[in-house]
């Protein structure tokens, strides 16, 4: 039961707003200032705050809906609002100038109610059985909206905040661990729980617009910006390092393609990718190799042939697949950054076990300010060239020494892949409509592996036991490349390096060789070959319901754009047409030509269009003509929907 007052309010209300947020956007084919501008309508009708500032009103969507909303974009939706003759100005505050519109969400709160309520329940279930923990509510809603904070857009400025989630509670390894195990059964027993849980991703990813004050910019697209993609990424693209990492990078590539974006490699990257696939295929039978790679080529049984034949054909495997190979550039003096501060910021949240890393990092990085030729973007689609990488860390160092430079003060020389990911769904949603299903389970299997302090530690520990004696060289080596010893590992610890020691060693030893006894290993290996055929059939089918679906969207988008760039290739004629009719009507005054009058008469007709629209309903022709061609997109895309995809 859920008393108010308790912590478990606030975070209830929250989860509360994520999946009505979700819903609306979804079926509302609104944009997020028109969403957000109903969030602040219903507080002010609520609470009739007087005056109405920009603070009261971020503070009662937190109260209200348990999101947090950045200043500046609660004062672009008043501004609206005081234009529309909603609220009235005064000086720099605003009052309510008489009965708001009537907003009442009590009816998707109880919806969304039992549907948070549903995977509460379902949670607690599953780790009072599986692990025999005594959880409660409580503790289901603090670890599961702490495994949504996760979902968040970092190292862009132009986000004020990288979530709208407020007091993202603290949560343990173990409880993502848990979670994250959770999700993943509910994904591959298709639990209709697992809808719920999406709902909520979803709705967190929608929210992330909200807290960006300059909404207007999400419809913009990339044809602006090249993408310069890190080794792990492009690892991924190429299928090296699993299925759903690979999935993840082609949806996303795909989505930056649609939206006009170029996606591109430097030299030193591929140069980087080679001694990657070099590395692995001179360790892939050795018991001490480590690495992404090494364990999926293992797992999928590719031999080192195909990695060589790979490496062989890597550019041209690269330009198969649209990736632009652009030359590392040289050095230029006038848009450089300080190497020696850039290597200490990485160094200080990285750990590199090839010291070459982290000499190409910083070459993309300083290769990214050459780019951008001291330009100063204030948005991500104004930025030139960005980096795109899975390194968080790396991120984050990138983005703080950027904070002194100009031409990366707004906008990171380089961004997460996920943040990169969610921005660009936010703008077209409908294009990728399975992306938030994919970004959940690469967060739940990375849930689900040892972090690398966790798994240096074990790594350490299984040495020195080795070289103590309590190991024998045949046990070392055993715990070392069982391919069931990473899954015992966290099954064991929940992700704690706390609870590793030599006696959970011993523990998990025992574990490995009785899976051995048992022939588990080959039992288990099966059983994910089983699954994987499985979990393809079911994936190919949704690929296939997705790609329909995303076609649908972006015909939709292609024919509402070209319908409207007809129409305004009409109406320039047709103002032509009139202001030469009107020429036979008056004397010509420019030159006593006709052509001439009639040309500028075209010129005031347009500019006095221009006037009107901009002093009557505060929007210009070019705003005028976007928001027809959004309405028109949502009339062919509904119309073709019913054509074509089958009702859920």
């Amino acid at each position: 039961m859920i008393h108010k007052g308790q912590p478990m309010d606030d975070q209830l209300i929250t989860l509360t707003s994520l999946a009505i947020l979700k819903v609306d956007l979804d079926e509302g084919q609104r944009d997020y200032l028109d969403y957000l501008q109903s969030l602040i309508v219903h507080v002010l009708s609520t609470h009739r705050p007087d005056p109405v500032t920009e603070d009261m009103t971020s503070e009662l969507l937190l109260q209200d809906f348990g999101l947090k909303i950045p200043l500046r974009g609660c004062q672009l939706v008043l501004r609206r609002m005081a234009r529309k003759g909603l609220l009235k100005r005064q000086e720099s505050v605003y009052v309510i100038t008489g009965d708001l519109p009537s907003i009442d969400f009590s009816e998707k709160r109880i919806r969304a109610h039992g549907q948070i309520s549903m995977v509460y329940s379902r949670l607690i279930l599953f780790v009072n059985d599986t692990y025999d923990f005594n959880w409660s509510e409580a503790d289901a809603s603090r670890s599961l909206l702490a495994f949504l904070s996760k979902f968040g857009v970092d190292f862009l400025r132009a986000y004020i905040f990288n979530t709208a989630l407020p007091n993202v509670p603290l949560s343990a390894p173990r409880e993502q661990y848990v979670v994250g195990k959770f999700v993943k059964a509910l994904y591959e027993a298709n639990d209709p729980v697992f809808d719920n849980v999406i709902v909520l991703v979803k709705g967190h990813m929608y929210s992330n617009a909200l807290v960006c004050p300059d909404l207007e910019s999400i419809e913009k697209n990339f044809n602006r910006v090249t993408f310069y993609i890190d080794t792990t990424l492009m690892l991924n693209y190429l299928g090296l390092q699993g299925n759903e990492e690979y999935l993840i990078a082609d949806e996303l590539f795909s989505l930056i393609r649609h939206l006009q974006g170029k996606i591109a490699v430097f030299d030193h990257t591929i140069d980087e990718i080679r001694r990657v696939i070099i590395g692995a295929e001179q360790y892939l039978d050795s018991p001490a190799a480590e690495g992404k790679l090494v364990h999926e080529m293992r797992r999928s049984g590719q031999k080192r042939s195909d990695l060589i034949l790979l490496r062989e054909n890597l550019q041209d495997r690269l330009k198969e697949k649209q990736i632009h190979i652009h030359p590392t550039p040289p050095y230029h003096q006038l848009h450089q950054v300080s190497e020696v501060e850039l290597e200490e910021a990485i160094s200080s949240r990285v750990h590199y076990r090839n010291p070459e890393a982290i000499k190409h990092d910083i070459s993309s990085v300083r290769s990214i300010y050459v780019l951008r030729e001291g330009v100063i973007p204030k948005r991500l689609e104004d930025a030139i060239a960005v980096f795109i990488t899975t390194n968080s860390g790396f991120a984050k160092a990138a983005f703080e020494v950027g904070q002194n430079h100009n031409s990366t003060k707004e906008v990171s020389s380089v961004i997460t892949d996920y943040s990169i990911a969610n921005v660009a769904w936010l703008k077209a949603p409908l294009g990728a409509p399975e992306l938030p299903t994919k970004e959940l389970m690469a967060a739940c299997y990375a849930a689900m592996e040892p972090s690398a302090s966790l798994w240096y530690k074990y790594l350490r520990e299984i040495d020195s036991l080795k070289q103590s004696g309590v190991l024998t060289p045949d046990d070392h080596a055993l715990l070392r490349v069982s391919p069931v010893v990473k899954e015992e590992l966290m099954d064991l610890t929940l992700g704690s390096e706390e609870a590793l020691s030599g006696g959970s060693i011993r523990t998990l030893l025992d574990r490995v060789k009785t899976d051995l006894v048992k022939g588990k290993e080959s039992v288990l290996l099966k059983e994910r070959k089983e699954r994987l055929i499985l979990a393809t059939e079911r994936d190919d089918l949704r690929r296939r319901g997705e790609k329909v679906e995303s076609n649908v969207f972006w015909i939709a988008e292609r024919a509402s754009m070209l319908l409207c760039r007809i129409l305004w290739g009409i109406s320039i004629p047709i103002l032509f047409c009139v202001a030469f009719a009107s020429t036979f009507v008056t004397t010509p005054f420019v030159a006593d030509s006709r052509l001439l009058t009639s040309i500028l008469n075209t010129m005031l007709l347009i500019s006095a269009s221009f006037g009107f629209l901009k002093l009557a309903f505060d929007m210009s022709i070019p705003k005028l003509f976007k928001d027809l061609e959004k309405k028109l997109q949502a009339i062919i895309y509904q119309f073709l929907s019913k054509k074509l995809l089958r009702d859920d």
